[in-house]
């Protein structure tokens, strides 16, 4: 295989975070005599350029150049680190948890607004339903004045036709007689 092909073929692999490309880069850099600052650049995230270039020139990994295999590993690095940046770096989790307090603080302040609006509907709806008993109450007393008004007109109007109608017998009575 040529170099660039032993490269990209070990760049998919450590992108793909596969279990064979850690045991090819742990191979190729046991192998290779300057394994120690390949690890420490690739572990701080240096970029090849930062790398000794006669440490480059020297190391020699079965006809894949070192520095295509030293940047397959400084991506694989990269790729990882965000990761372990974000779960190490107190920065970033400070941040994360200010967004997370002020999307909380957002959602607390609409969940008020709506209750109160609620509160205020419900008000409202209170008030209307109790003008509305007022108003049937009125309604009702209304009613309750005007039936005993007609029980009294009805009860005039039987007794005067109970008087008459007795007077009636009377008078029949009286003229039988």
């Amino acid at each position: 295989m040529s170099s660039p092909d032993v490269s990209t073929v070990l760049q998919s692999l450590i992108s793909n975070n596969s279990e064979l490309s850690s045991r090819l880069l742990s191979l190729l850099l046991v192998n290779s005599g300057s394994g120690e600052e390949i690890i420490r650049a690739i572990n701080s995230g240096s970029a090849v350029t930062e790398l000794d270039a006669a440490l480059l020139r020297s190391l020699d990994v079965g006809g894949a150049s070192a520095a295509a295999v030293v940047q397959a590993a400084t991506a694989a690095a990269s790729a990882k680190q965000p990761q372990n940046d974000s779960q190490s770096d107190p920065v970033a989790e400070e941040l994360r948890r200010e967004e997370k307090r002020r999307r909380n603080t957002e959602a607390s302040a609409r969940f008020r607004k709506r209750r109160r609006e609620r509160e205020q509907e419900k008000t409202l709806r209170l008030r209307t339903l109790q003008q509305q008993i007022a108003k049937l109450n009125d309604r009702i007393g209304a009613l309750v004045d005007e039936n005993a008004y007609w029980k009294r007109e009805l009860k005039r109007i039987n007794e005067s036709k109970s008087e008459k109608l007795l007077k009636d017998i009377r008078q029949r009575a009286s003229g039988a007689s």
